[in-house]
């Protein structure tokens, strides 16, 4: 049976433990903290204090709070300890930091793998588990199996190390900030006046798909095969969604609300209309944030 080294025992490496123990395989946890631990090694797992003296498997998996603690806890290693190796690492991190966390394990002599977990710690090990990989897909290959343990599925993105990464912070920047506060900011306009939330969601929640795909496919049409110039609209121009953000914001201020998100989302696309793109599609607001 192979034998992991957690690297992390904080409430995700704790689920990370749980499903791997789970799912039987022999484990080693490497954290300051003992008392993290002590559940775990109550029903079989080892416990360690340093890396460097859990090297006694051949998987490693690391999740901890950033790159810099985790580049720390590789580099204390000892010099060709992580040689033949292999490092999968789930903390967050940005593109940059994953190629450079990459390059490090691999000065070390150990294979290296991105990984990004796009779900709640409960969910680890369950159906609605969904894990992310990306970089040596010999590495994946290789542990596919293992990693089941994780999620049902796990998903490789492909032999761009930083590609999880993208994707990780993409889901960040459009469903945990974008949706949530534009969500906040129509949650708020419906309780001023007395439209029932659960009623406000379900509505949402229905017309929800159909706009995603909309969005998600001009986005893709843009940006597929970008040319350096942005199309002109052919279903809204950026002077007619402008016009719609204005209401909005108009309705909010009239509530009494403070419409803040979408007073900058205006700003952008004001902007973007000062630069002559009024009558190209919404996406040419790509312009400001690529500025």
């Amino acid at each position: 049976m192979l034998s992991i080294t957690v690297t992390g025992c904080g409430i995700m490496g704790s689920a990370l433990v749980k499903a791997f123990m789970n799912a039987g395989y022999e484990l080693s946890i490497v954290d300051l903290n003992e008392d993290a631990a002590k559940a775990f090694v109550e029903n079989g797992a080892k416990y360690y204090k340093s890396l460097s003296e859990a090297l006694n498997s051949d998987l490693i998996v690391m999740n901890l709070p950033n790159s810099t603690i985790t580049s720390s806890v590789i580099c204390n290693c000892p010099d060709g300890s992580l040689a033949g190796k292999t490092i999968i690492n789930t903390n967050t991190a940005t593109p940059t930091e994953v190629t450079e966390m990459e390059a490090i394990a691999k000065r070390a002599g150990a294979r290296y793998l991105d990984a990004k977990i796009e779900c709640y710690p409960q969910e680890i090990g369950t159906e609605a588990a969904f894990l992310v990989y990306s970089g040596d897909k010999g590495v994946f290959d290789e542990n596919q199996q293992v990693l089941t343990a994780l999620s049902k599925e796990p998903v490789f993105l492909g032999e761009n190390t930083t590609a999880a990464s993208i994707l990780d912070l993409g889901l960040v920047i459009g469903v945990h900030n974008g949706t949530f506060f534009s969500l906040l900011e129509g949650t708020a306009l419906a309780i001023k006046h007395g439209y029932p939330i659960p009623d406000f969601i379900e509505q949402l929640k229905t017309f929800q798909p159909a706009l995603i795909e909309v969005v998600t496919r001009q986005i893709n049409d843009a940006f597929a095969k970008f040319t350096g110039e942005y199309k002109d609209a052919d279903e809204a121009s950026l002077e007619i969604e402008k016009a719609a953000l204005e209401l909005v914001i108009k309705a909010m201020k009239q509530s009494g609300l403070n419409p803040a998100f979408s007073e900058r989302m205006l700003e952008m696309m004001q902007s973007t209309v000062d630069q002559g793109y009024g009558n190209k599609n919404f996406v040419s607001v790509m312009s400001q944030i690529m500025k």
